[in-house]
């Protein structure tokens, strides 16, 4: 009894700890406007860009948030606090991550290695400096206040904006921490890591969604969620834009989307609406993809201007022929299956055939919760080698594995028994396209590994009763009855 209570006191202690060696600041305060109302400023395009604000209280300052993505390598962001006079107060260097371009950026935290306190109605500047190409900040117009019977208020209280010596009529979205408070009224330690401050998805993310190739009469587009679910592309034309000329259709549940759409004409202007869902919830880009499909005299003049994209687009063409020309053929069977000759099932056979070659195939592994993955072969290996994606029954992402360029097979480890959705892409430059329609399998834990287990349990229980038994008996003492046919002398 006495070990269980310290073992909960000990559970209680940790847990305390962890929280507060964790935990970030409180919020302190916050402008962040909604992705509808951001804009995206490019940071190495231009001067320095510089974070204004004034607090309206004394306060000790942890760390603050900027809303940024990056879109290319990831690489240092170096920041610089300082006062009206350009003293220095605080100064860091942080890893930026490669970010989505999500709409209205993501929220990244920095903190100080020490806090430091600010005053009241005293205007600080943070520096923003950072030469990677892909960096953006994420900001919204200043608010502006009408002064009716009020004391003037300083400009700089809900923040703003300078690029270089110029001041903005904008204001990067930021947060601004203040030490956390316990029980004790004392302050929380810093932070030991560091971390991109994200929620748990709860609905699907459309980012980075592009056009990644386009010819005289097809493009393919390519974007990314957070949540697996399907792909559709609808176009419309400049002169008709509530008429949808051409769609484009994916029902693969993936987090990698890449969909071409096919039947366009040489030289119109479209504009293209993403789509992605999960059946229940259909999500929108923020935007609408204007394009202008080539004139077919370029496309002739020019066949080899891209040819990895024009592989993609070829692939995707083919991947899609094959699928309808195999549904039109079922159809064709199950309609006139007794008039079909012996040469047409062997040209089945032959299709049928190239389908298989054309699959992922999905094996137990040797040891429990693995699996061997094959993909086939392509005549052009990508640049960027592979990439296995593993969802369970729920499409959930369970496991997500990068292959080298010349490889096309890999054992899986650590997979639950269950239902699995998997899916092999090609990584061409930072485009995903699947090698093969995605796989279903279904993972069995080993039958003579699970007896092994029970046989064991039950002979554990058997020595445990057996021992329990003994040390009940093993000290009883046998009574005999009175002895009778004596007198006492």
């Amino acid at each position: 009894m006495k070990v269980r209570f310290a073992l909960i006191l000990a559970s209680i202690f940790f847990f305390l700890v962890s929280n507060l060696a964790f935990a970030h600041g409180t919020k302190f305060f916050e402008f962040a406007p909604d992705p509808w109302q951001s804009k995206r400023y490019v940071v190495s395009t231009g001067p320095s860009p510089y974070l204004l604000f004034q607090p309206s209280s004394n306060f000790s300052m942890t760390g603050f948030d900027l809303w940024a993505d990056n879109t290319g390598d990831s690489g240092q962001v170096i920041v610089t606090l300082a006062d009206p006079d350009g003293t220095i107060i605080a100064s860091k260097s942080k890893m930026l991550p490669e970010l989505p371009a999500i709409p209205g950026g993501n929220r990244f935290h920095i903190d100080w290695a020490t806090p430091v306190t600010l005053s009241s109605a005293v205007t600080y500047s943070i520096e923003i400096e950072s030469t990677l190409l892909g960096f953006g900040l994420y900001y919204g117009d200043r608010f502006a206040f009408l002064e009716h019977n009020r004391d003037y208020v300083s400009p700089y209280e809900n923040g703003a904006a300078r690029i270089g010596g110029d001041l903005q009529p904008f204001t990067f979205k930021f947060a601004l921490y203040e030490p956390r408070v316990v029980n004790n009224n004392s302050s929380a330690p810093p932070p030991s890591e560091e971390e991109i401050r994200q929620a748990a998805p709860e609905s699907i993310s459309i980012s980075n969604a592009r056009i990644v190739a386009i010819s005289d009469t097809a493009v393919l587009f390519a974007w990314t969620t957070n949540i697996a679910s399907d792909s559709r592309v609808s176009t419309r034309t400049q002169l008709n834009p509530l008429y949808v000329t051409a769609t484009g259709y994916d029902a693969t549940f993936e987090l990698e989307h890449a969909v071409v759409v096919q039947g366009l004409h040489p030289s119109v202007n479209y504009f293209a609406d993403v789509f992605s869902s999960t059946g229940s919830e259909l999500t929108l880009t923020t935007y609408t993809i204007g394009f202008k499909t080539a004139s077919a005299v370029q496309v002739q003049a020019q066949p080899n201007q891209n040819p990895q994209l024009a592989e993609q687009i070829t692939i995707q063409k083919i991947q899609q022929e094959q699928a309808q020309q195999n549904q039109a053929q079922q159809t064709v069977n199950q309609a006139s299956i007794n008039q079909q000759n012996q040469s047409s099932s062997n040209q089945q056979g032959q299709q049928g055939s190239q389908a298989q070659q054309q699959n992922v195939s999905v094996t137990p592994g040797t040891n429990n919760g693995s699996v061997n993955v094959e993909w086939p072969t392509k005549a052009t290996e990508p640049s960027n080698g592979y990439r296995i994606d593993v969802f369970g029954y729920d499409y959930n992402l369970e496991k997500q594995v990068v292959v080298p360029a010349g490889q096309h097979t890999r054992t899986l480890t650590g997979l639950t028994s269950g239902e699995h959705h998997t899916i092999v892409y090609a990584n061409a430059s930072g485009t995903f396209m699947k090698v093969a329609p995605a796989q279903n399998f279904t993972l069995t834990s080993n039958a003579g590994s699970i007896v092994n287990k029970i046989i064991l349990v039950s002979l554990l229980w058997i020595a445990s009763l057996g021992g329990y038994l003994y040390w009940k008996n093993r000290g009883a003492k046998t009574t005999l009855p009175p002895e009778t046919g004596y007198t006492n002398s």
